[in-house]
């Protein structure tokens, strides 16, 4: 969600053509602080307001399928077309609330049964959906392995860069959190297992499929996150077992 929010505000910042300036910076910092705080505001009042109709409909799963759904979609056309916030933001907010408070609502059998698997077919669907529009709308990639060769050298760095950004994040950040009084610390071995399992998905896919016409290096970012996705789906994902393996991880852990 942080990703999304921060990739609107630098495509505003390259289509402004302002560059990247101090004055830019700050305003994007303000513009970061607003968008996504704004979001998880907008999405905890709807949540809020969403639990008495669910308190009123209790026993009746397919009215909490409606009102979830109706919940997952008018937070993010509010959040992201009325208020300009975030959309993603307000709907994790939303379902957080939803599913902290609502639980007493929704704790009847017939609801749990079926809630939780209606929202996976959901979270399926609308997976495939994005893969299947990659497919057809785009002739990138895998169309023509030819000129792969002409962006080798760009999508080894694109590569390169994810992996040295995922190392910063888990190696730079997490023994920050460690120094917090938590309960349970990050060992190295989890450490690894995180930077190696830092697989890239659906939300890249839609995101650069949003990019306007207008830009010319459309298709070069296009290649290159196609690239960082193949790589970590077919490298990192059929090898994090054997990491796992190695560093005496189990998978239940």
């Amino acid at each position: 969600a942080t990703a999304i929010v921060m990739f609107g505000i630098v495509l505003s910042i390259i289509q402004a053509g302002t560059g990247l300036t101090g004055d830019a910076v700050f305003a994007s910092i303000i513009e970061f602080i607003r968008v996504f705080f704004g979001g998880i505001a907008i999405g905890a009042i709807l949540g809020g307001l969403m639990l008495i109709p669910l308190r009123l409909s209790r026993g009746m799963p397919f009215v909490h399928f409606a009102l979830t759904t109706i919940l997952a979609f008018s937070s993010f056309i509010i959040a992201d077309h009325v208020f300009g916030t975030s959309g993603v933001m307000s709907v994790i907010a939303a379902g957080i609330i939803t599913r902290s408070y609502g639980r007493r609502a929704m704790a009847d059998f017939m609801t749990l049964r079926h809630l939780m698997p209606f929202w996976e077919f959901m979270a399926f669907s609308a997976n495939s959906f994005i893969f299947l529009l990659l497919g057809l709308s785009e002739d990138f990639l895998l169309r023509n392995i030819e000129h792969i060769s002409s962006y080798y050298s760009t999508l080894v760095i694109a590569i390169v860069a994810v992996l040295m950004a995922r190392l910063a994040v888990v190696y730079l950040l997490l023994p920050l959190c460690n120094q917090l009084p938590l309960k349970e610390k990050i060992d190295s071995g989890s450490m690894k297992v995180m930077f190696w399992g830092g697989l890239r998905g659906v939300v890249p896919v839609a995101l650069m499929l949003s990019i306007p016409d207008s830009i010319p290096e459309k298709k070069m970012i296009i290649e290159m996150t196609l690239g960082v996705i193949l790589f970590s789906l077919l490298i990192q994902g059929t090898t994090i077992g054997w990491v796992m393996a190695k560093l005496g991880i189990s998978r239940e852990g």
